[in-house]
Parts: structure tokens; C-alpha cells; sequence
């Protein structure tokens, strides 16, 4: 399985450029974030907040997706494989950010095998940042 991580960052030409990639790449599941809009179809999934997304870019089927709407989290089952997309708002506290962490440890300890994949918004010079936040 193919699969690509990105931010969208609420553009239009950056979703558009998404589908064209997709075709080229031949992705087949996109795990987004911030999306311009969302797909009104059955091969998309997003958590409440309209930030976190699971695309089955071709033929693949969602077999399952979460029941409980979380904001920042949505997770769908595709070739038996679970899913998740998290994100993080930058002003987030750092009390709703461990509770969010919580969710995300146990969410998928029920479900195997497990991806986890997540915009955090978090800061590090060790990854090349200009400065390391909380």
C-alpha cells in the first residue's frame, strides 16, 4: 500500500495538485491535514473539526471507520489495516494536548496492524526548526 502524508494548509491549488499527484504516484491511501474541502463520497473520512482526514485515493475500500467523533483524530480500517490522522492545532494547551496523546495511545491498542500519523505542530532545531517549542 502507497501512501502519502500531507498538509494542504486550506488551499485549493494544493488539493488540486494532490489529486494529479495521486494519479502520477499511484498513491493509494492520502493521510491529510487542514484540507481545503472534504470529498462527499465513501472513499474519504474526517474527524469534526474538518482537520484531519483519510483518503483510499484508488480502489481501495474503508472497511471500517471510527464510530465516536473526536476532534483532531479520525481513523479508518483499509486493507486491514488501521489507520489513523491526528492533528494538532498550534494553540493547543498542553493539557488538551495530553489528552489528545491519551486518546491516541488508546484508541489504536485495540486495533492491529496500526499506522499512526500526525501533523503535532511541534517545533525542534533537531529536525531543523529555528527554535524547539512545547
Amino acid at each position: 500500500m502507497r501512501i502519502l502524508q500531507l498538509n494542504l494548509n486550506h488551499c485549493e491549488a494544493v488539493q488540486d495538485l494532490l489529486y494529479q499527484t495521486v494519479r502520477e504516484q499511484h498513491i493509494d491511501v492520502a493521510i491529510l491535514y487542514e484540507q481545503y474541502k472534504n470529498l462527499d463520497d465513501n472513499s474519504w473520512v474526517s474527524d469534526v473539526s474538518g482537520k484531519a482526514a483519510i483518503w483510499t485515493c484508488n480502489s481501495q475500500a474503508i472497511q471500517e471507520v471510527n464510530t465516536t467523533s473526536h476532534s483532531r483524530l479520525v481513523w479508518a480500517k483499509i486493507n486491514d489495516v488501521y489507520i489513523f490522522s491526528c492533528y494538532v492545532y498550534p494553540s493547543i494547551t498542553i493539557e488538551d494536548f495530553a489528552n489528545l496523546l491519551d486518546r491516541i495511545v488508546l484508541e489504536p491498542s485495540c486495533h492491529n496492524p496500526t499506522i499512526i500519523a500526525g501533523d503535532f505542530n511541534a517545533w525542534a532545531t533537531e529536525w531543523g526548526s529555528r527554535i524547539t517549542n512545547r
